[in-house]
């Protein structure tokens, strides 16, 4: 179980605060910072006879009295990172990049407070990556970096999907 909060200061800065479990572990997760920034994270090991689920709560009771609170879809936008491929429907090649390209982004997205895979596709020349994101602009910023960063290569074109009427 994964809770993300959020709270937009008195000078329009996003943070966030979120929390999670690992259960091979039996830890819980504490993470919050400035959306668009690594954050600070700390680790509680969970108390015999407490559920995962009330120690995701419990961690972020002091936040949602803080003012953070989880977003509505209509707060989100959904990020494409698109590649052209030489093959129609791609390659094995592709795929592999593909993954690399989602775990790495996946992690820096999440470690920077912006969001989290939606899903991807290849097929008619093209490979996307989607990704929902609270602010695509720092997403974009995080993508490229991370990319430029890396050994993979850079995408073709990042889409951004326009607002979407509320469905909460």
């Amino acid at each position: 179980m994964m809770i993300k909060l959020y709270r937009r200061d008195a000078d329009g800065v996003l943070h966030y605060h979120e929390s999670w479990t690992d259960s091979e572990e039996n830890l819980v997760v504490e993470h919050w910072g400035r959306v668009g920034e690594r954050g600070e994270s700390v680790q509680f090991e969970i108390p015999e006879g407490v559920s995962e689920d009330e120690a995701v709560e419990d961690m972020l009771a002091q936040a949602r009295k803080d003012g953070f609170a989880e977003l509505s879809r209509r707060d989100h936008r959904l990020i494409e990172v698109q590649y052209d491929l030489e093959d129609s429907w791609g390659t094995m090649d592709d795929l592999a990049v593909r993954n690399k390209v989602d775990a790495l982004l996946n992690e820096e997205l999440g470690w920077h407070g912006l969001g989290e895979w939606a899903g991807s596709s290849m097929g008619s020349g093209q490979m996307e990556i989607a990704y929902v994101v609270v602010d695509a602009d720092e997403a974009i910023r995080v993508v490229t970096s991370a990319l430029q960063a890396s050994d993979l290569p850079m995408y073709s074109r990042i889409n951004v999907q326009a607002d979407e009427p509320d469905t909460d």
